[in-house]
């Protein structure tokens, strides 16, 4: 009988109190508070250093695309909400650099799909590029068809004032313009007038038609064209003249959710252009092969620490310094 209660006794003893498992537990919901929140501030850190490293690599990628190909680049920079209603939904920076790939040379005010549809939004047409090659053919109408962005890079200011002063939405395939035989002096094989090139090539009349020379054609009144898109929310056909100089995107990239660019909240779904709004190179200011020092602006990249945008904190800035290659 001793020997049982001498068991019990050594049995009880082996065990822990609740005194220390209350202990055990609050020390171990300590350790998971304080290893849980340096996790998420280490991903915010992450989050802050990537967002300013990849902005620095884009600016940098445009910078050297300028360098290499003798052509003005740009990279713009805006900013958007997910959810317009009372400035809610997450708030995103984004980032775009183009670079000059044209210049227009036409600007027609209709003209026809490949499967001879009617085109009537206007077209826009470079002569020199391969959009016959480029785009499909096959036209696919309406707000929610496939879209490219073509941007006109005439001067800086424009760059600057934001993306929908400064480009126009396109169709996503190539259409036929119609020229005007009266004013398609600048195309290849076109005259200034049909009038002169009857002249110059001593006819009168159109052979086989009895037509007069005014109604002769040549045989050159078509081209390949982008027709502006149903949902362009930029420039518009009338904003575009002969000669200007148009660019292409060659890269993108968003920011992680609540990191925008500069440091006011944007307010609406649509971008809004950020502070600077954008940054352009032209190939005469390039000093040096392998020190290209062009006088750009801060980039600001601010953290929106509440969803109506009152609180923001700088997390980073991409500058001159930042933007040289590393030895």
């Amino acid at each position: 009988m001793n020997r049982k209660n001498s068991f019990s006794s050594r049995a009880l003893r082996a065990g822990f109190t609740l005194v220390e498992l209350i202990v055990v537990i609050g020390l171990m919901a300590m350790l998971a508070t304080v290893s849980t929140g340096g996790y998420f501030a280490v991903q915010r850190g992450m989050a802050a250093r990537g967002a300013v490293q990849d902005t620095a690599s884009l600016v940098r990628f445009a910078m050297q695309t300028c360098l290499i190909d003798q052509v003005p680049t740009a990279v713009l920079f805006m900013n958007f909400r997910s959810d317009r209603a009372n400035n809610g939904g997450d708030a995103y920076g984004r980032a775009i650099a183009i670079r000059m790939t044209g210049r227009i040379s036409y600007v027609a005010s209709g003209g026809q799909t490949a499967q001879g549809g009617t085109v009537s939004g206007g077209m826009l047409v470079d002569e020199f590029a391969d959009w016959n090659q480029s785009f499909t053919h096959e036209a696919a109408t309406g707000p929610r068809a496939l879209s490219t962005r073509i941007y006109r890079m005439q001067s800086e200011s424009e760059l600057k004032s934001g993306i929908r002063k400064c480009s126009s939405l396109m169709y996503n395939w190539v259409g036929i313009a119609s020229l005007d035989r009266f004013n398609a002096e600048y195309m290849i094989g076109a005259q200034t007038k049909v009038e002169d090139w009857c002249a110059a090539h001593g006819r009168t009349e159109n052979q086989g038609t009895g037509e007069p020379f005014s109604t002769y054609k040549n045989g050159n009144a078509y081209r390949w064209g982008l027709p502006f898109h149903q949902s362009n929310d930029g420039l518009a056909v009338s904003g575009w003249k002969i000669g200007d100089a148009y660019g292409t995107q060659i890269a993108e990239f968003t920011l992680p959710k609540n990191y925008i660019f500069g440091t006011k909240a944007p307010q609406r779904t649509d971008t809004e252009p950020a502070s600077p709004a954008a940054l352009v190179f032209w190939p005469d200011k390039v000093t040096s092969s392998s020190d290209y020092e062009f006088s750009t602006q801060e980039i600001t990249i601010s953290q929106l620490n509440d969803i109506e945008g009152k609180d923001i904190s700088t997390v980073g800035k991409v500058n001159r310094e930042s933007l040289k290659d590393e030895p």
